[in-house]
């Protein structure tokens, strides 16, 4: 039997442009339990938003219900075709997640619109994550930090 391959250190898997150096030498199950600190793009102002939204760690981020949200919707939304004669309508909402002005619109829509159409974020919680970039559901569900971390938390499981 062959010997495994193992490539360089500097060939070798790296999560660098997602976490910080600091947090560089942790596996992926102790990235899962560090502070959002530990993600790259996530400055202190950043870190008090979340922690005032009951998200500290880097595994409470990849669970947080309005990004698993606005992911899920724009995951669905890929499936979504245009309205014409012959659609099949399905009996699915979205009714404890939006607000009623956008339950009836398409996904392209929907995800098109500010974090606020979600129910529990305020207009004012809607300017924070402005302030970091994120300024509809789309921005939502692709936000660097939340993807980084689901990764982390996905993968972990799989580690020796």
């Amino acid at each position: 039997m062959a010997a495994k391959h193992v490539p360089p250190e500097n060939d070798r898997a790296n999560l660098a442009a997602g976490v910080k150096k600091k947090w560089a030498d942790k596996t992926l199950r102790e990235l899962c339990r560090c502070p959002l600190a530990a993600l790259s793009g996530v400055p202190q102002s950043v870190e008090n938003y979340f922690r005032d939204q009951q998200v500290r760690t880097v595994e409470e981020l990849a669970a947080w219900k309005y990004a698993e949200i606005a992911s899920g919707l724009v995951l669905l939304s890929k499936f979504e075709k245009p309205r014409h004669i012959g659609t099949i309508y399905t009996g699915f909402n979205f009714y404890k997640a939006l607000d009623k002005e956008v339950q009836s619109l398409p996904l392209a829509q929907i995800i098109e619109k500010p974090p606020d159409f979600l129910h529990g974020i305020s207009g004012a919680a809607a300017m924070d994550l402005h302030r970091i970039g994120i300024a509809t559901l789309k921005d939502l569900a692709y936000y660097k930090p939340y993807l980084c971390a689901k990764g982390i938390v996905r993968m972990a499981k799989y580690e020796e």
